[in-house]
């Protein structure tokens, strides 16, 4: 019997975001959101949550394990409208490396196939709504449609951190990916229907 061939993992995670949602950004970080039970139901957060002790919260961070799955959602939430509620989604890609190296711990995703979706999650003292634990947006690109491209995100959205960014490298207008009822970027690169 013929062992079937393992498929190589590309070497980043993906993520569907809603612009506005990255626009509010300002330190040039991704950060996980508070996790609590009665939400998504991520099994494997259910012991962790147990386990922690008082004053102590946990923080989950989710990508998409490959870009087809990620490009699907964005897609996605183009199609209805009933999910639009964050408004013109952009698609990034970050190094598999990141999150691990931010100090979160790896889990599979038990809302997808494995495989498919993984789950980062930390157990820090309690700091609201955002963790401590931050993912650097300078390792971040994102999906350019007009160029065909990646890009850094941090070059197109210069707001999230000026540090990041090189005084002489101004935005681009393509990063705006599915424009969903008018909103998005125009072929002339002009945002409209906002």
């Amino acid at each position: 019997m013929q062992v079937p061939k393992r498929r190589k993992l590309t070497s980043y995670y993906y993520r569907v975001d809603p612009e506005k949602k990255i626009n509010i950004i300002k330190d040039g970080f991704l950060r996980a959101r508070l996790w609590r039970p009665g939400g998504f139901p991520h099994k494997n957060l259910n012991k962790i949550y147990t386990q922690k002790i008082p004053g102590q919260d946990v923080y989950r961070v989710c990508f998409y394990d490959k870009e087809i799955f990620a490009r699907a959602r964005l897609d996605e939430f183009s199609s209805n409208t009933h999910i639009q509620d964050g408004g013109v989604r952009i698609l990034t890609r970050w190094p598999r490396s990141a999150p691990g190296s931010a100090g979160f711990t790896w889990s599979h995703d038990s809302g997808f196939v494995l495989g498919d979706a993984s789950l980062y999650w930390i157990v820090e003292q309690s700091n609201g709504d955002l963790s401590s634990a931050k993912i650097d947006l300078g390792l971040a690109e994102v999906w350019d449609v007009e160029q065909n491209i990646w890009v850094p995100l941090i070059a197109n959205y210069p707001s999230l951190n000026p540090n990041h960014a090189p005084a002489s490298q101004t935005p681009s207008t393509g990063p705006i990916v599915n424009p969903v009822g008018g909103i998005g970027v125009s072929q002339s690169g002009k945002k409209s229907g906002a």
